[in-house]
């Protein structure tokens, strides 16, 4: 039997993700966990929904080899045989991934989760500091740090790595699809929602948990305390990190047409929340990322369009077409809310395909065969 994710509502309305037994009991110590990274640290519920995951995973490996009352040290010293079971066992549970094996950048992140958990259990007291010497080695950082002698010469490099991710490129949302989920048939609200993602840039969570009272889509914000020019949201972020957006003419034209059709719902109209459930569910209440998730899979559905499609996939569209209209990394980088440069770049990789088409453009003049 499985350990599984399961969704929690907190009675202050707040929900995250936490990871139950097949008795249907919570699993600890990873829902201490989930719970410090919801309500201590603000990460959004997306964030504990995929950490939820990865400890389903590991929670149910540890049982099958009796192993889930022991120290959690020795649950350190058996992280190299889990990441061995996550390289060569095909996924389990339902759903994308199904009967394939996990690929490499998968099984780094779910690492990384997992170390972020063992440093909170040491900080908590849960685990010696000693386990740390079972997660990392201490390295020389190749080439050394040359004129820069004020920084540490050594790190800590975790020990179970994966290989690099490789040069498969990030699957975007491309203007052309973009465009047909516009025209499908559908609600405003999932057309607002497509174009909070697509022409903003803003995350799923950002976009359930966008407020109404952020949307000043007005020439001059004045009268609402804002100085900011011209039409823009305001974003709360990961970490409760804020920023503005300038709003894209469409998107306006889009959040006007909404507001008459969620007008004739009372429950809906009186809530503050932008996106909002209309049909099933709480009426009234905030989409939750998972509910946005479906709503977007079958938008892409009915427009045609045959792959798998996320709510990510469209800052993967909207930093690719950035890109390609040569805008700046910075420019790039503030509208997507990244705190490191490096961040951005990883979302506007140059394509294997473009970089074929720069090789060919090279001229021979005058070659002979």
């Amino acid at each position: 039997m499985r350990c599984v994710r399961q969704p929690v509502v907190l009675p202050g309305g707040m929900s995250y993700w936490t990871v139950v037994d097949p008795d249907f009991r919570v699993v600890e110590p990873f829902n201490g966990f989930l719970r410090y990274l919801r309500i201590d640290r603000g990460l959004p519920e997306s964030t504990t929904r995929q950490y939820s995951s990865t400890f389903a995973e590991w929670a149910t490996w540890l049982r099958q080899r009796g192993l889930a009352d022991a120290d959690l040290r020795l649950w350190a010293e058996e992280l190299g045989r889990f990441r061995f079971h996550l390289a060569t066992t095909p996924v389990e549970r339902r759903g994308r991934g199904q009967g394939h094996v996990r690929g490499e950048e998968r099984i780094a992140n779910m690492l990384a989760a997992i170390r972020k958990f063992f440093g909170w259990a040491i900080i908590h007291k849960l685990a010696s500091a000693e386990v740390n010497d079972l997660l990392y080695e201490i390295v020389e950082p190749r080439g050394g740090y040359g004129w820069m002698e004020d920084l540490p010469g050594w790190v800590a490099r975790p020990l179970h790595r994966t290989r690099p991710a490789g040069t498969s490129d990030p699957i975007p949302v491309t203007l052309e699809e973009f465009v047909r989920m516009l025209a499908v048939p559908g609600m405003l609200r999932d057309k607002l929602l497509i174009c909070l993602l697509g022409l903003e840039g803003v995350r799923v969570a950002e976009a359930v948990s966008l407020r109404r009272s952020a949307m000043h889509l007005t020439p001059n914000s004045m009268h609402l305390g804002c100085s900011t020019k011209g039409p823009h949201i305001h974003v709360v972020g990961k970490g409760n990190k804020r920023r503005w957006v300038p709003a894209h003419a469409h998107l306006v034209s889009v959040y006007a047409a909404h507001l008459g059709e969620r007008a004739v719902i009372r429950a809906a109209d009186e809530s503050d929340y932008v996106i909002v459930n209309l049909k099933g569910g709480e009426i009234g209440a905030a989409m939750t990322t998972s509910r946005a998730r479906r709503v977007v899979a079958a938008l892409a559905k009915r427009a045609g369009i045959e792959r798998h499609v996320t709510p990510h996939q469209f800052r993967h569209g909207l930093a690719t077409t950035l890109v390609e209209q040569q805008r700046p990394l910075d420019e790039i980088q503030m509208i997507l809310g990244h705190a490191q440069i490096e961040t951005t770049r990883r979302y506007t990789t140059t394509s294997a395909q473009r970089m074929r088409e720069a090789i060919n453009s090279v001229p021979l003049t005058g070659r002979r065969t």
